[in-house]
């Protein structure tokens, strides 16, 4: 299932999360409505919100590729740990 939202336990020290990529489906994972039978590559770039980039996580932008066929890949992101007592953080990718 997709999701907008992701949560992290930042007192664990290091932590990283795995968000799900996909292409040519529905919010349900088994209805494809798009081609998927080439190669296809997604670009991403992180924004700092109330978290920030190199302090709250590692952010570098990138792309991720599909290949024909695949509908569905992660992308890793670390969430870095501080002893701040810290209001809910956010960030956009």
């Amino acid at each position: 299932m997709l999701q907008a939202v992701y949560r992290a336990d930042e007192l664990s020290f290091t932590t990283t999360i795995e968000l799900t990529v996909t292409r040519g489906l529905t919010d349900d994972p088994n209805i494809i409505i798009g081609p998927v039978n080439s190669p296809a590559t997604v670009s991403y770039y992180f924004v700092s919100d109330t978290a920030m980039i190199g302090a709250d996580f590692v952010g570098i932008n990138g792309s991720l590729g599909f290949s024909p066929g695949t509908t569905q890949t992660t992308l890793s992101v670390q969430i870095l740990s501080d002893k701040e007592p810290e209001v809910l953080e956010q960030f956009k990718v």
